[in-house]
């Protein structure tokens, strides 16, 4: 990425200087490991000369970390593998699952991009989890929203805008978030389906039931072996796993089992995206159970790889083109590829661009 600027200075240290920039600067571009290229349509280069595309890689760190109350606070530009070990010394964890982890991510990055994996199904997205937000605004000023503790409060829910922002309200440079303590042991039934009909059905179930499930996945066969596998884990103490999966086999039946490190290595691939092609787009598309079958009939014998996870509630959609019929996935966000021409990134509406004049009246952030 051309014109980038990275602060002479690290952690806290660079933040007067990078308020310095953002208020000489005319447009303000704000990257991270860039691990979702595609995210943004700057992914490639700025817009024009006068953009400066700012990275966040100085501020790493841990401000903060009381297991006690289960609250951890750190620079945006930490990565989110750093934050995962961390909280794993503990005994804790993310529950909302981030994406990307293994790829260099950034916690700043995977906000904007509202980056939670399957493992929000149980739990929820970031929104859930984020408590408290500093960032520089428009003017060059540091503001800071929410706190360590969840409480209401009057005003913009600063933390919660951040998500999904693209980081164009702002430039995060401190997030703080509640955590959860880390199920003792994880395991994985992989159930087979001859048909979409029956594994719906299965998955619907499951949803609605009351088997405490971390993550469901409903991956379709390729054109040579067709059908259709559910991915259903569950955590817990150690002890209770067996019984529970027996419970679990009452419901759907099992070809195979996965504990440990095989259950591990299959949701890091999940998170990771191992399954998409090298090239083409990888494009995230917010949908209901009830929209599977319509979307199966649309892109069934198409060179589209795909997998609906958390419940049936987001597709992921992998194409090895970037220009295969892409009016068929308006709405949808593109995370990997060239995003020019995904509806996503489309104006916001009335509310949002109030907001964004209150935080960026000279609408710098790009």
């Amino acid at each position: 990425m051309s014109n980038l600027e990275v602060p002479t200075h690290s952690n806290n240290e660079s933040i007067p200087e990078l308020q310095e920039l953002v208020r000489r600067s005319t447009k303000v571009h704000v990257c991270g490991s860039r691990t979702k290229s595609g995210f943004h349509p700057l992914a490639d280069g700025p817009v024009n000369l006068s953009t400066v595309n700012l990275s966040t890689e100085s501020l790493q760190g841990i401000v903060s970390y009381d297991p006690q109350e289960f609250v951890i606070t750190m620079l945006s530009g930490t990565k989110v593998s750093d934050v995962v070990t961390i909280l794993a010394k503990q005994g804790q964890y993310l529950p909302f699952d981030p994406l990307f982890a293994s790829s260099q991510a950034t916690i700043g990055g995977t906000v904007a991009c509202n980056a939670a994996g399957p493992g929000r199904f149980r739990f929820g997205g970031i929104r859930d989890f984020i408590l408290g937000v500093r960032f520089i605004d428009g003017r060059g000023n540091c503001i800071r929203g929410g706190g360590q503790v969840v409480k209401n409060a009057a005003g913009f829910d600063y933390p919660k805008l951040m998500v999904g922002s693209q980081g164009k309200l702002g430039l995060v440079y401190e997030l703080t978030f509640k955590v959860f303590p880390r199920p003792e042991s994880f395991a994985t039934v992989l159930s087979r389906f001859a048909s979409l009909e029956p594994a719906l059905t299965c998955m619907n179930q499951l949803a609605s039931s009351a088997i405490d499930v971390e993550a469901i996945d409903l991956i379709p066969g390729s054109e040579a072996t067709g059908g259709f596998d559910l991915a259903i884990r569950i955590g817990g103490i150690a002890s209770a796993i067996p019984n529970r999966l027996t419970r679990l086999q009452q419901v759907v039946s099992a070809f195979l089992i996965l504990k440990d490190h095989e259950d591990d290595s299959f949701w890091q691939a999940a998170s990771n995206f191992d399954w998409v092609p090298d090239s083409g787009l990888l494009l995230k598309l917010p949908i209901t159970p009830k929209m599977i079958p319509e979307l199966e009939r649309q892109w069934k014998g198409n060179s589209i790889h795909r997998r609906y996870s958390v419940g049936g509630n987001v597709a992921w959609i992998a194409t090895e083109t970037n220009a295969e019929g892409l009016d068929r996935f308006a709405g949808a966000q593109a995370y990997l590829g060239q995003p020019n021409k995904i509806s996503d990134h489309g104006k916001p509406g009335p509310f949002g661009q109030a907001i964004k004049r209150a935080l960026d009246p000279e609408l710098k952030f790009v």
